[in-house]
């Protein structure tokens, strides 16, 4: 449950003139669901920590203390980058997004509201950029997702929820739906089920990130391929041990290029893993 989106905005000072007031009707609320549902989790309306404007400022230094399990964030592309018409200069701004910039933000986060998990309210692509719609938009989607799951490995799931953007807006009604749904659609696939996530071994080839997980014995991959070139290789090694002489159902977001507006998802069952160029793919056996 989450108490109100974007009450910090001037434009709702009716109803909470400052995170005082905020505070002060929200702590009664959260006792009150806690009392009648102590398991669900509760999410107060935090101000972005990455923005400097005063009263956002003031409503998060006037949070201070306050209880709930988790607060929001918002993750959208603009708050962080201006992505360039050169795409492969955007793979460089991603690789920088997820390494400095969105880890700088969470121990922000952290900073301001010690013992809560982050819940993202939101992330996702905004439209009239040069990323948007494209591969290399789809790319980012994967290596968000990669992002998500190595950070909570590490950090003890410290992203307790993270939603994309409205999947409505992904079909505008005309027939067609945006290129990023295929990303999504194959990147959901690890979400199946009651997975293990388990240690990949993919060390040492140019430009290829994933993670693995697992569940009765079957595994799941997903290899984000970001070179320019195709990579090809017959068993990779899951907690240690080899895939040799598997079979392989390999579902793939693929493009003629990075800036491409011309996006498929297809899948195919192989005796070897064989990853196009710039390719976001999720990989079963």
């Amino acid at each position: 449950v989450i108490f109100g989106m974007e009450q910090n905005l001037g434009s709702n000072a009716y109803d909470f003139a400052d995170g005082k007031v905020y505070k002060e009707k929200i702590t009664k609320w959260i006792a009150a669901v806690k009392q009648k549902f102590p398991e669900v989790i509760t999410v107060v309306d935090a101000s972005p920590v990455y923005q400097n404007k005063t009263r956002g400022l003031q409503w998060n230094e006037q949070l201070k203390g306050i209880g709930g399990d988790e607060a929001r964030l918002y993750l959208w592309d603009k708050d962080y980058t201006a992505w360039l018409p050169d795409q492969n200069a955007n793979l460089t701004k991603m690789n920088e997004t997820f390494t400095t910039i969105l880890p700088g933000w969470f121990d922000a986060f952290k900073e301001k509201f010690p013992g809560k998990n982050v819940s993202v309210w939101q992330w996702g692509l905004k439209p009239k950029t040069d990323l948007y719609n494209t591969m290399a938009a789809c790319i980012y989607i994967g290596k968000f997702y990669k992002f998500m799951i190595d950070y909570n490995k590490a950090h003890e799931n410290f992203i307790g929820y993270a939603s994309f953007m409205s999947l409505k807006s992904l079909n505008r009604g005309d027939g067609s739906i945006l290129n990023h749904y295929y990303a999504l659609q194959a990147c959901g696939m690890l979400f199946k089920g009651n997975k293990k996530l388990v240690d990949l071994g993919i060390d040492g080839t140019t430009g290829l990130s994933g993670v693995a997980c697992m569940e009765n014995g079957k595994t799941t991959l997903l290899l984000i391929n970001e070179s320019g070139n195709e990579i090809n290789f017959p068993a990779v090694s899951v907690d240690g041990i080899s895939s040799s002489g598997k079979k392989y159902t390999i579902t793939q977001v693929v493009a003629p290029s990075l800036g491409s507006f011309d996006v498929k998802l297809e899948t195919k069952t192989v005796a070897s893993i064989s990853l196009k160029a710039y390719s976001v793919n999720v990989v079963e056996f």
